[in-house]
């Protein structure tokens, strides 16, 4: 029940973000990035199912005029209980991100103000919730970055922001498309070509970057990977007979390559630990099984 209200089948693309932007920013790799690779794991998650959890908080008075079926009436929560078990992951997030895990108050306070805002005002204005959900997986790659590379905020080089910004740009790309199923009454064709432009864009950055950096030829899996996958959702947007569900569905594919994207990030910095971020597809593929990704 919590772990749908939360879209826990989400967490191991929040995992792979936080140990891409480790690895990008040259964070340690093996038993002495441990302690606080762990903070920076549990603190991730708890702002990640702080945010979910606050959606549906925010989201109580529009629910119960247009979405009867959301998950805090479905699961018979209270609005009261949803607040506070909400604020408490993202204050429990907050502390263990900040300190231990070593992202620092500053990126972390921006961290939990692009949620809160993101929870706020998406269903107000949805041009502006499409850019704060791409900056909230920036934020979390900036902090976790910056964990790397200063053991405090403000250490943050090129690299990191480089590809937590094609983060955020595949994150808007998916968002857009998650949209016009509500908007557009679940037509594919409503969605346009922008969202898919946005989604396959990083690949291209890699082959760019590819060029410049030290990478063995073999690593060129990571983005052959990421695009079959990029592919296979636009196909689904696309396949037919069109029945109801077919956006969330591909939208629900594009969530898990997020952990593709992390690998394909990683790979050219750290190829050899590139191949462990490959496990959370997987994992994000069994849980969507139980629990619903969006």
């Amino acid at each position: 029940m919590l772990l749908a209200l939360g879209r826990a089948s989400n967490l191991p693309t929040v995992w792979s973000n936080v140990l891409a932007a480790w690895l990008i920013g040259g964070g340690a790799w093996g038993a002495a990035a441990f302690p606080p690779l762990a903070w920076l794991l549990l603190g991730g998650s708890l702002l990640y199912l702080g945010g979910t959890t606050l959606n549906d908080a925010f989201d109580a008075e529009f629910d119960r005029k247009f979405r009867p079926s959301a998950r805090s009436r479905a699961y018979r929560i209270s609005a009261r209980a949803v607040w506070a078990l909400g604020i408490g992951y993202l204050i429990g997030g907050a502390v263990c991100w900040a300190i231990p895990g070593g992202a620092g108050w500053a990126l972390t306070a921006a961290l939990v103000a692009a949620i809160l805002l993101y929870d706020w005002i998406h269903k107000k204005n949805a041009a502006a919730g499409v850019p704060l959900m791409g900056a909230c997986r920036l934020l979390l790659y900036a902090g976790s970055a910056a964990a790397a590379l200063t053991g405090n905020a403000g250490g943050f080089t090129a690299p990191p922001a480089i590809w937590g910004i094609a983060l955020a740009v595949y994150v808007c790309g998916l968002t857009i498309a998650a949209r016009k199923e509500s908007t557009a009454g679940g037509d594919p064709d409503a969605i346009g070509r922008w969202p898919l432009i946005l989604l396959f864009a990083p690949a291209a950055l890699w082959a760019a970057l590819f060029a410049k950096a030290d990478a063995p030829i073999y690593t060129a899996v990571f983005p052959a990977l990421f695009l079959a996958w990029v592919m296979r959702g636009s196909w689904t947007l696309r396949d037919v007979p069109r029945g109801p569900g077919r956006i969330g569905a591909a939208v629900a594919q594009f969530l898990a390559g997020i952990a593709l994207f992390d690998a394909m990030a990683a790979s050219l910095y750290n190829p050899g630990a590139a191949w462990f971020l490959l496990i959370a597809f997987p994992l994000a593929l069994l849980a969507q099984r139980s629990i619903p990704a969006t």
